[in-house]
């Protein structure tokens, strides 16, 4: 069977992260995750702060922001749960923005719209590897006085995407499932030198993670690396169905990032120097022939199957692949052809929908994420394509 998403890592890399993990003394920077001579400069730019995860800094941006409880943030309007739980920790008030499902991006008018005299920043979120043209959205900001802060951590490609933007503030994600993966990371660029510095001050505070925290995440991506070969996830799927469940169920519950009571206690603490050195090696990372490949068979696959189907992100600015994922009105049965057929398809996403907004609600009842990345077979990938020719949309 072939998993719907694997982690982005190669033994080589795995073995690296043991390394980090393992060591007592890692040299890292407290400060930038690369080095100089690694990567490019711009990677080692002054307005980069690296944080736990993208959770973590979007907290910490929002508390040095000293934004008053009853201010509004508008969200694109599908994102992760965490997210808008971080803004009402605050007593700030999420907003979701509906999102079309060809473009995966609010609409300017309906932004225009929303904006009240409580609204204090617009987050517009990259989605399944796309990007969003920030133009329009910056002229609004601009007009309001509002902060423009984009979530890219569905649409990293690789140190080149940390160049300068429109956004006031950009966020960059190396969890679990995410390209160049570091198994956990971020990376924040604020261009405001104040708000960084406040956000630096209130980040030296928070207790270090720890080396047995990251040690833990390594092992157990490790377990779930050899886990997601063909043989082991169709034996997977054996094993959960005769304890009733599904290994949908045991993947979603491995793979979460900070399960338990205790989230903001976990988010709030900064990344240890096991980490940081992950994120230097990863960086260094040359993956624009990776990246190329899979732009170049996603958009192929996504040119055949929306002759029949409407492809998630088809109509994006710069679409990569991240995720590859249809419309169906009978999702259930689209999944259940293909997992017949040897491919993991699934409906299970961590994305939720901000608030009330049935459009993309509806988007999501009908989704179905299929299984693609660049270690599937052209032939493998052209027969799924065609087997979900075969059904009705």
């Amino acid at each position: 069977m072939w998993i719907r998403k694997r982690i982005d890592l190669t033994l080589r890399d795995l073995g690296h992260a043991f390394g980090c993990a393992l060591k007592r003394r890692v040299t890292a920077s407290s400060t930038t995750p690369v080095n100089a001579n690694q990567t490019r400069a711009a990677t080692n730019s002054p307005d980069l702060l690296p944080v736990l995860s993208v959770r973590s800094g979007f907290d910490l941006l929002i508390k040095a922001s000293n934004w008053k409880p009853g201010d509004e943030i508008l969200m694109s309007g599908l994102t992760i749960p965490d997210m808008p739980r971080i803004v009402r920790e605050h007593g700030l008030v999420p907003v979701g923005l509906e999102v079309p499902p060809d473009i995966l991006c609010p609409s300017v008018s309906e932004v225009a719209g929303k904006i009240t005299p409580k609204t204090r920043a617009l987050v517009i979120a990259h989605l399944f590897g796309g990007l969003c043209d920030l133009t329009p959205f910056r002229s609004l900001c601009d007009a309001h006085g509002i902060c423009l802060i984009e979530d890219c951590a569905q649409s990293w490609i690789g140190h080149d995407h940390t160049a300068p933007s429109l956004a006031d503030v950009s966020m960059f994600s190396f969890g679990t499932i995410k390209t160049g993966t570091a198994l956990g990371g971020g990376l924040m660029r604020v261009h405001d030198a104040a708000l960084l510095h406040r956000m630096r001050t209130l980040h030296a505070e928070w207790p270090v993670q720890s080396r047995w925290d990251y040690l833990r995440r390594v092992v157990r991506h490790g377990v779930l690396m050899a886990l997601s070969g063909r043989i082991p996830i169709r034996l997977l799927a054996g094993a959960a169905k005769l304890f009733g469940t599904t290994h949908d169920s045991f993947v979603a519950a491995a793979s979460r990032a900070y399960p338990g009571p205790d989230f903001f206690l976990r988010i709030r603490r900064q990344p240890n120097a096991a980490l940081l050195a992950m994120m230097d090696f990863r960086l260094a990372q040359n993956l624009s022939a990776s990246i190329q490949r899979r732009t170049m068979r996603g958009t192929q696959a996504a040119k055949h199957l929306a002759q029949s189907f409407t492809v998630l992100g088809n109509a994006a600015v710069r679409p990569t692949w991240w995720i590859l994922a249809v419309l169906s009105n009978h999702p259930d049965e689209l999944v259940k052809t293909l997992w017949s057929a040897g491919f993991d398809a699934t409906r299970s996403s961590s994305l939720r929908p901000v608030g009330d907004l049935p459009a993309t609600t509806r988007m999501m009842e009908q989704m179905v994420i299929l299984p693609f990345d660049n270690r599937m077979p052209d032939a493998e990938l052209d027969r799924m394509v065609m087997l979900v020719q075969q059904l009705k949309p």
